[in-house]
C-alpha cells in the first residue's frame, strides 16, 4: 500500500490527527522503529496486538487507537505516522502471507477430495 493511500486512511479515521486516544511519545517512536528495523520479518499478528520481539502492540481500532504498549504498567502512547505506517506494512503482509496459506490448505483438500 502506498503512503498515500494510508494517509487518507489516516486522515479520515483520526480527523487529521485530532482524535488520537493517546499522546505522541518520541521515545516510545523511537523504540518501535528499532523494533520494525530488526524483528519486522518475525512479527506474530494477532486479532487485536501484534507481537514483535516480545513486545505486544495494539494494532487495532486504526487509527484512533493504534501502535502503543499494550501492557499493564506502562502508560499507552502513540508512535508518529510514519511509523504506524511501517506497523501496518508488517501486518498487511502477515494477512497476505495467511491468505496464501488458507488457500494452498484450501486446494489440497480439495485435491484429496477428489482423488478419493
Amino acid at each position: 500500500m502506498s503512503f498515500l493511500k494510508f494517509y487518507l486512511m489516516w486522515a479520515a479515521s483520526t480527523w487529521f490527527g485530532l482524535f488520537h486516544q493517546e499522546r505522541y511519545c518520541p521515545e516510545w517512536d523511537k523504540a518501535l522503529g528499532a523494533l520494525l528495523d530488526k524483528y519486522a520479518d518475525s512479527a506474530l499478528v494477532g486479532l487485536y496486538t501484534t507481537n514483535i520481539n516480545g513486545v505486544e502492540i495494539w494494532t487495532d481500532n486504526a487509527f484512533y487507537s493504534y501502535g502503543h504498549i499494550y501492557q499493564d504498567g506502562i502508560k499507552r502512547r502513540r508512535p508518529s505516522l510514519w511509523n504506524m505506517y511501517r506497523l501496518w506494512l508488517v501486518i498487511e503482509a502477515a494477512g497476505r502471507d495467511r491468505a496464501r496459506r488458507e488457500r494452498e490448505e484450501y486446494l489440497r483438500k480439495m485435491r484429496e477430495v477428489a482423488n478419493g
